[in-house]
């Protein structure tokens, strides 16, 4: 009988960058994520691996087995870093090899992979899962990201996530605040490479103890904020020290100038999804977001969990 695996998407919604460093911080999980089934194999010699969204194939690769050499693919660096999983994963599970010697797999996405929601991480995830091996050990040998992302692959609700002492420490919390309906996330247009970035930030960033406390606390303070003027006070703080450590331009000044509400960025700065805090309803922002270059938005609380 084949086998289902599934793994939910996420969003970081305090702490971006700062998290690699020690900080504090808010993630929750979304009620779209992906899937990886192992189906009968095909061909006993090889490892057939479809990625699908929706009725699209997006990534298409055809291992060799054992030694796990590429035989033909969609794309030559998707297809090296499936490669670079599933040999760790052999790493830490020897038995994974006859698993691959005995499946195909397809996965299904249940989002846009333009979005950041979480593609890699997912996959992470579900690697993990089919091997019977911890998600974050399988993370950490192939990512020099805080895991948080993987975290929420499995999480059912929203996450404080710090990595102290080079662990990761996980906190479940419910995050529904009173205000949630007044709440979008709407994508900027431009998929950030979330491995480059963090990798430019930790060979960057001198760091700031001072910096890490923070954003430890704005992340309690977002948390607890009870209605939409005292997050925007938090976020205003969030957004306008990190524009400084990272010299980039605060969302809102940059993109939604004269903006009645609030803006914040959020995961990698430069284009992935930014969260909106207003009291405009559906129809004032359907009417605003488009003449500032936006073309889809979401409810927040009708993605995350």
């Amino acid at each position: 009988m084949d086998q289902r695996y599934y793994a939910r998407g996420k969003l970081l919604l305090t702490a971006e960058f700062m998290i690699l460093h020690g900080s504090k911080a808010l993630a929750v999980p979304l009620n779209k994520g992906q899937s990886l089934e192992l189906l009968s194999k095909r061909d006993p010699d090889q490892l057939h691996w479809v990625a699908m969204y929706g009725a699209a194939t997006w990534f298409e690769t055809t291992l060799r087995l054992p030694d796990l050499g590429i035989v033909a693919t969609t794309s030559q660096g998707k297809s090296e870093n499936l490669v670079h999983m599933l040999r760790k994963l052999t790493g830490i599970q020897p038995g994974f090899a006859e698993q691959m010697q005995q499946n195909d797999v397809v996965t299904r996405l249940e989002f846009d992979p333009a979005f950041g929601f979480g593609s890699s991480s997912t996959l992470t995830s579900l690697l993990a899962q089919w091997a019977g091996v911890d998600a974050l050990q399988l993370h950490f040998q192939v990512s020099r990201g805080s895991g948080y992302d993987v975290a929420c692959a499995g999480a059912e609700s929203a996450i404080l996530y710090q990595v102290v002492r080079e662990m990761p420490v996980i906190e479940y919390v419910d995050y529904a605040p009173p205000f949630m309906d007044r709440m979008w996330l709407v994508y900027l247009g431009e998929k950030q490479d979330s491995g480059k970035s963090v990798a430019a930030f930790l060979n960057n960033y001198l760091l700031d103890h001072n910096d890490i406390e923070l954003y430890s606390r704005l992340t309690s303070d977002f948390l607890r904020a009870q209605d939409i003027h005292e997050l925007g006070a938090v976020i205003r703080e969030h957004e306008q020290h990190l524009s400084e450590i990272l010299n980039m331009p605060v969302l809102m000044d940059e993109r939604f100038p004269g903006f009645q509400g609030y803006a914040k960025s959020l995961g990698a700065w430069g284009g992935d999804f930014a969260l909106l805090v207003t009291d405009w309803s559906e129809e004032q922002l359907s009417a605003y977001l488009p003449g500032k270059g936006i073309g889809q938005w979401f409810a927040y609380r009708k993605l995350v969990y």
